[in-house]
Order: structure tokens, then C-alpha cells, then sequence
């Protein structure tokens, strides 16, 4: 539901989002918005029950119910937002209906991924500040801290923000595939879970300033034809981790080394006949030699292991692994988030032959925006991630829809472990052309290998997505040059005179897209195969 506050505009999105801020039609900010988070960092639904806008207020009031944590979480809020002499006033009120525990209640306020590399000024509580930035290079930790106020510039508008109801902070959400930057509530060095009582009212306000300063048009080029680039180097391998009919790709198998029934899992994998990427789960190094002895005859390709509550490749795992693997291929990084390497790259063991992440769009946010935008800062972590290898292979995956587990539980039964509370997410050709997109995301220099996750949710769109993508494993890369509409991803094999390719379509209209002279039609949420010179060659 658009709305307008005096000079503000916007949308109201589900859950009572206010997303998409502009002032005066400059764009500000990406989103304000409520939020609550049980013991396991997972979000209570929110409801909006009613509406009352007008052009210089707008309040929402609705409700919070989470019923799937081990804690009943049920409550009311309002958001209201007014004019306050130019100034958005945001004000967010939660009142508990029963006790829980949560480890977030409060505002966030998410900015724009295009305010990476402007200067920040950061105000303190105590009244000091501090001149920092947004990060351009994806932070591994918190860029901002001790948060009262921050001020920073746009094309067109200076933006200055003000706190109160709790001490903020400042993370980089593109660790999770967040197209956004998050001030939140309540910083993370404090305890949590914390008690919350039936009836205990949480109130949190924040006031956005803006003052123009002029053109708010930052050069760049609109959408039109492009051309194509010979990179000399070749596409990644791809693989997932379920089998798919007529792949002969390789097939992920995780071991959760505390559950029985682990044996029976890999037998089922080595079954399928696809050379294996083993990851072996388990917080207990006593284990793996066992794990390590069912693989001897097994056609294992890549070996790692991660912690089933750090979720990476901790030192004393890794001793153990290397004492018993042999001269088996080891890898090493995080079974969860691009989050997980980014914040523990010195603890990558140096004798690791390739260099491992997964990643999926929807840790934070299940909106479609974020579906969307995710592919284009998987991008950035795929390079950040290559980087981070120093020379080393990386191995992007599982790439999933859905998170395949929680990795930030406090919950033990919870921790690194399938959750049922995760919804299925979307589904049909929409999931399809996402993979397409991503696999082209990863598609980098540095990146020998990409895992598509089709065991959680999606899993015949998934499939599809890789019986499309197996014809270009390993060929001959082609970039190009050129601006694609936006939500429109290529992925290309040949040379300029013979090639094919993949045209994936995230937006939910059809666009008509120029690849060199070349004229190709993508129907929205769709993907359209092409080809030059000659036929796309068979499958590898």
C-alpha cells in the first residue's frame, strides 16, 4: 500500500513494513520497520489488523504470533509515523500478551545497498562521535556500535537519523545475501534470550531527517544492448544435494555424525552413482575416523568438515580430519553463511585444498524484493569469498531457497539441524529461473564449482534448473558488457562466434533483452535457452 507523510513516501509492506522511504521522491531509506525475535532468532509473523493513514500521519496496528518456538510468543504493536515539522517520526510500541523470551524487540531500519563507501558520522550516547563509513568490502562485524544518531549524505539529500527507547548498532546484512545495511536494537554483546513478562511494553522511536542538497541522479547507463566478452576461463561444476534423473554432476552429502542413522544416509548417496562432496557435521573429533573409513572405496570428490554449532572448520576438527583422510581432497570454510567464513578467515587451516560456503536469500526476509536482489550480492560474496581463498578453489553451496537449517539457535535441539518451522518458500519456474540466475551469480573467476540445494524446498524446480545448467559445466566462460534489466541474469558458454546461452528472468513482467545483436524474449519468472553458430553442446 503506497502512503505519504508530509514530503515522505513510500510502501507499506507485509508485516507493517515501511519500505522504500523517499523525500521528495529522492530515495532515503530501504525499509523501517518493527520487528520481534524469539530465542532463536526467529521472527514472530506480524499481522497488520488496521490502517488509518492521512497525508501527514499514518498509524498501523496489528499482532505478533509465533506458536513453532519453544516459547509461545504472542503480542500487539503499533507503528506511527507522522510528520514532525519535515522529520519522519517513526515510533514503534510492543506489548507482550504472554511471557517468552526473545532475543530482539524494537525498530531496525535497513539502508539502501547503494550507501556502500559514503562516509558515516556516528553519534554516541554520551555525545562523541565517530567518522566511519558504509563498508564497501562486506563487514564481517558490526561497522558501527554504540549507536544514538548517524548522519551521511546521498545523491540529493543529507540524511541524519535519531535513536531512543535502546542503544543501537550497525551490521552488514550482505553476509546473509541482504541487498541492505541494518541499524538494529539492542546490541549483540548484551545476553540473550531474554524474559520477557506478559504485559511488558517495549517503546522504541526514531526520527529521519532530510535536507536537500540538489541533483539526486547519479550517472550510470540505462538498460540496452550488450555485448559479449571471452574470458578464457571456464564455467564452474555444478552439483546438488539430492540426486536429479539424467545428472551426473556431483551430489553434496551431509553427515550429521550424532545422528545414527548417518551410515544409511551416505549409503543412499553412494546408491545414486554421482561422484560425492562429503561434509562430515559432528563437534566431536572422536568421530571422524569412523566417518572417514565408510568413504574408503567411495567416489569422493572434495572431503570437509564443519561444527554442528559453529558450523565451520574449527582447528581441532580439522587435525582430526587430516590424521584420517589420507590423501583424500580436504575442504574447509562454513556448512551455513557466506557470515561464518567472512568472520573466521583466520582460522582457515592453510593445508585446505578449496575453500567452502552455503548461502540462501532468506535468513532475514522472505518478501519477494529480497528473493530477487539476493542474486546480485551473492555476487559480491562469491568474489569477497575468492579473495578470501587466496589462490584456492571456492566452492559455492549448498546455494538453497529456504535456510536448510538454523545456524544461530540458542536453542540446542535447534542448532544446526533441519527447523519444520521453515515454510517451504516459493516454488515453480520462479525457482527455477532463481538457480539459473544464481549458478550465473557464482559464475566468477576463482569459483571451480557451485551446489545447487534442491533438498529442502523446491525440489523439481530445483532439478530442472540443473538438467538446464549441465550443458555448460566447465565450458569457456562469455561475460557481458552491457547493462541487463533489472532481475535479468545471463549465463554464457562458447566464443563469439558459437556459444549459448542461459537468459534467466526474476521480474514479474516479460523484458525483451538485446545479447549482442541477438534479440531474446523472457517471459517474468521465467528462463529462455539460446544459442549462436551452432547448437548448445551436450551435456558434460
Amino acid at each position: 500500500m503506497p502512503f505519504t507523510v508530509g514530503r515522505w513516501a513510500g510502501e507499506v509492506r507485509r508485516g507493517g513494513s515501511l519500505s522504500h522511504l523517499t523525500h521528495d521522491g529522492v530515495p532515503v531509506l530501504r525499509a523501517v520497520r518493527g520487528v520481534v525475535r524469539d530465542r532463536d532468532w526467529r521472527t514472530a509473523p506480524a499481522t497488520v489488523t488496521s490502517t488509518s493513514a492521512t497525508s501527514g500521519a499514518l498509524l498501523l496496528a496489528g499482532t505478533f504470533d509465533d506458536d513453532g518456538g519453544e516459547d509461545v510468543v504472542h503480542g500487539d504493536w503499533t507503528l506511527d509515523a507522522r510528520d514532525d515539522d519535515g522529520r519522519l517520526a517513526v515510533e514503534f510500541r510492543a506489548t507482550a500478551r504472554t511471557a517468552f523470551r526473545r532475543n530482539r524487540c524494537g525498530l531496525v531500519v535497513l539502508h539502501r545497498p547503494d550507501d556502500a563507501g559514503r562516509p558515516l558520522t556516528v553519534r554516541h550516547p554520551d555525545g562523541t562521535t565517530t567518522s566511519t563509513g558504509f563498508p564497501v568490502e562486506i563487514a564481517p562485524h558490526q561497522p558501527a556500535r554504540d549507536v544514538a544518531g548517524l548522519a551521511w549524505s546521498r545523491p540529493g539529500v543529507d540524511v541524519d537519523l535519531e535513536f531512543s527507547g535502546d542503544v543501537f548498532e550497525v551490521e552488514d546484512q550482505r553476509n546473509w545475501t541482504d541487498a541492505s545495511f541494518k541499524t538494529y536494537s539492542t546490541p549483540l554483546e548484551r545476553p540473550f534470550p531474554v524474559p520477557v513478562a506478559a504485559g511488558a511494553t517495549v517503546v522504541h522511536r526514531v526520527v529521519v531527517s532530510a535536507r536537500p542538497t540538489g541533483s539526486s541522479r547519479e550517472p550510470g547507463p540505462p538498460p540496452g544492448p550488450v555485448r559479449w566478452r571471452e574470458t578464457g576461463t571456464p564455467l564452474p561444476r555444478w552439483g546438488t544435494d539430492r540426486p536429479v534423473e539424467g545428472f551426473a554432476g556431483t551430489l553434496l552429502v551431509e553427515l550429521l555424525l550424532d545422528d545414527p542413522a548417518w551410515p544409511d544416509h551416505l549409503a543412499r548417496a553412494r546408491a545414486a552413482g554421482n561422484p560425492l562432496d562429503v561434509r562430515l557435521v559432528t563437534d566431536d573429533p572422536d568421530l571422524l575416523p569412523d566417518a572417514v573409513a565408510a568413504l574408503w572405496d567411495a567416489r569422493v570428490e572434495r572431503l570437509g568438515v564443519h561444527s554442528l554449532t559453529r558450523h565451520v572448520s574449527t582447528r581441532v576438527l580439522w587435525a582430526a580430519l587430516s590424521a584420517a583422510a589420507g590423501d583424500l581432497p580436504l575442504v574447509a570454510g562454513s556448512r551455513a553463511h557466506f557470515t561464518e567464513l567472512n568472520r573466521t578467515v583466520a582460522q582457515l587451516p592453510p593445508d585446505a585444498t578449496g575453500v567452502v560456503f552455503g548461502s540462501t536469500p532468506q535468513m532475514h526476509d522472505t518478501g519477494r524484493d529480497q528473493f530477487v536482489e539476493a542474486v546480485d550480492v551473492l555476487r559480491l560474496t562469491a568474489r569477497q569469498a575468492v579473495r578470501i581463498a587466496a589462490g584456492r578453489p571456492v566452492h559455492v553451496g549448498p546455494v538453497s531457497v529456504v535456510p536448510r537449517f538454523n545456524a544461530v539457535a540458542t536453542t540446542p535441539a535447534r542448532l544446526g539441524r533441519g527447523d519444520p518451522s521453515v515454510g517451504s518458500g516459493p516454488s515453480g519456474p520462479v525457482v527455477t529461473a532463481w538457480c539459473v540466475a544464481a549458478a550465473a551469480a557464482c559464475s566468477v573467476d576463482g569459483v571451480a564449482s557451485v551446489v545447487l540445494g534442491a533438498s529442502r524446498a523446491g525440489g523439481e524446480a530445483v532439478a530442472e534448473a540443473v538438467r538446464l545448467l549441465a550443458p555448460f559445466a566447465g565450458r569457456p566462460r562469455l561475460d557481458t558488457d552491457g547493462v541487463l534489466p533489472q532481475g535479468v541474469h545471463v549465463l554464457a558458454a562458447g566464443t563469439l562466434d558459437r556459444g549459448s546461452a542461459l537468459v534467466a528472468n526474476l521480474a514479474e513482467v516479460a523484458h525483451h533483452v538485446d545479447l549482442g545483436g541477438r534479440p531474446v524474449d523472457v517471459p517474468p519468472a521465467g528462463v529462455r535457452p539460446c544459442g549462436w553458430g551452432a547448437a548448445p553442446e551436450g551435456p558434460r
